[in-house]
């Protein structure tokens, strides 16, 4: 089985508001992504912290919220704690960030397929020259995980472990309004 982790416990400083409530096409950047990790994968866990509104856009009991009380450490406490909290038959996590509204469910699949046809236990996807989210962990390095610290992700992985990746056609993070304003237009 394969989990996915949606990570969703930052502050939104350079949005200035609680970003993830942002509607985009009609439904919340959460909801979004929520919805995204339902179609591929049997359970989600969301990890919240700055924002405990975004508990509000849970909607199906698929859906296991997790409080990173730790978030003000960086994006490495949300995904340390996501990881000690998947169960022991997953055998991988999906990893997503709700800020990015353009990836298609089809990429998602596309990277569970390329895992499971590979031996290697990581899974980029790979955009603008740099290899990051969407990704996927496999259980063989979720002790790596727990060693992350900072505000760095999945990425550092790379360092020290074979992995492979797959093109992300669809990229914009919404980080800003003039990123916001990039989507909209």
């Amino acid at each position: 089985m394969i989990a996915t982790i949606i990570l969703a416990a930052g502050q939104s400083r350079r949005m200035g508001k609680a970003k993830l409530l942002i509607k985009y096409q009609g439904e919340s950047l959460l909801k979004i992504a929520i919805d995204k990790a339902l179609q591929v994968s049997d359970i989600s866990y969301l990890v919240v912290g700055a924002k405990q509104e975004y508990l509000n856009e849970i909607k199906n009991n698929k859906v296991i919220a997790l409080n990173n009380p730790n978030w003000n450490e960086g994006l490495a406490s949300s995904l340390r704690l996501g990881i000690a909290s998947l169960d022991k038959n997953v055998r991988a996590a999906l990893i997503i960030l709700p800020d990015q509204p353009l990836v298609e469910v089809k990429h998602l699949q596309k990277l569970i397929k390329l895992f499971d046809a590979t031996d290697k236990n990581l899974v980029y996807s790979k955009y603008q020259e740099t290899l990051g989210v969407p990704a996927i962990i496999g259980r063989d390095l979720f002790v790596q995980v727990s060693k992350i610290t900072g505000d760095k992700g999945a990425r550092v992985l790379a360092v020290n472990n074979e992995f492979e990746w797959l093109l992300l056609e669809h990229y914009l993070d919404i980080d800003s309004p003039e990123d916001l304003s990039n989507i909209l237009q």
